[in-house]
């Protein structure tokens, strides 16, 4: 149901911080309950493909509504968060399906995000001295060393 209301064919005429109200009031509690599932998981191949599934819900949400997020003066907050989700999720012990996924999940919402001109802007972001570019290459050379030397990835910062 969450993920129906969420990738309704076009976005409903919502104020893009509805959007984000519901990435933080509905969304990212899912993911991080699920995080909370998996430590004690008893089926840990179904719970593995749960997570995936939140997985592809984040990142299928945020490029769905990244046109009216883009436009809020907090945009890099969620962006940030959705980001320690994903890191999160790539550190699921033992779980080889979302080491390869999550990796792969956030290269595609990187090139989207750059495509949309979500980088170009030089501006700081909040209280920092770094453009989101700057803090998204930080996070993502810490997160997922291999996809920050990716040539495809080389001209988004």
């Amino acid at each position: 149901a969450l993920q129906r209301a969420v990738l309704a064919g076009d976005p409903p005429a919502l104020p893009p911080a509805v959007w984000a109200e519901a990435f933080e009031q509905a969304v990212f509690p899912l993911l991080t309950e699920l995080l909370r599932q998996w430590v004690a998981a008893t089926d840990a191949a179904e719970q593995e493909r749960l997570m995936l599934r939140g997985v592809t819900l984040l990142s299928k949400a945020f490029l769905h509504h990244l046109s009216g997020l883009l436009s809020l003066r907090s945009f890099h907050l969620l962006w940030l968060r959705a980001l320690e989700l994903l890191e999160q999720f790539l550190r699921a012990p033992q779980s080889e399906l979302l080491a390869e996924a999550v990796p792969e999940t956030l290269k595609n919402m990187l090139l989207v995000m750059g495509a949309s001109g979500a980088f170009e802007s030089r501006a700081r972001v909040g209280d920092t001295p770094q453009t989101l570019a700057q803090l998204t290459a930080a996070v993502v050379e810490t997160m997922c060393p291999q996809l920050s030397g990716s040539p495809d990835l080389a001209g988004l910062w």
